[in-house]
């Protein structure tokens, strides 16, 4: 699963610039067009599919929560804090970039934001740890149910003021 999310994220970064232009990446055609919106689309589910599997692997928690934060930060943190400071560095104003960190990423790095996500996710995972152990999966199938109903609730608000209006 790791490696085709892996491939798909070359797909969607291979795909972008057709949208996003530069130099001999504009869509001609209808037809290219076309190919370049099936495969980006298809290829879109690779952030989704690594947070899947990354969850998937690690939860439940089966080890001391200490533990699991020093492994994440090794992994995440280490990583995420040197290519932060690469950015700031190389591009744009360093001063503006590393005085900006202290209240938000890095606008340069912008494209590390599943990172982010990866840390709210891990910060956590500890506290539904124990809950997810416990939890028959019944009570499972429902909970995501009425999780997955509530992220619709936005679309129902967009929707019904669309029609009033």
């Amino acid at each position: 699963m790791r490696v085709t999310a892996c491939f798909l994220v070359m797909v969607v970064h291979s795909t972008e610039p057709f949208y996003l232009g530069g130099d001999g990446t504009l869509v001609l055609t209808d037809t290219d067009a076309f190919w370049v919106s099936v495969m980006e689309g298809i290829a879109r589910c690779c952030v989704p599919l690594f947070v899947i599997v990354s969850s998937y692997l690690q939860f439940p928690i089966h080890y001391s929560t200490r533990e699991f934060f020093r492994r994440r930060a090794i992994r995440i943190l280490v990583p995420m804090l040197v290519w932060t400071v690469v950015y700031a560095l190389v591009w744009g104003e360093p001063a503006a970039n590393f005085k900006g960190l202290l209240l938000n990423f890095n606008y340069a790095a912008g494209h590390l934001w599943f990172v982010y996500m990866l840390c709210g996710l891990y910060l956590i995972m500890p506290l539904l740890s124990p809950w997810a152990d416990k939890v028959s999966r019944r009570e499972l199938e429902v909970y995501l149910g009425i999780w997955i109903v509530t992220l619709l609730f936005p679309f129902i608000g967009r929707r019904q003021a669309a029609v009033r209006h």
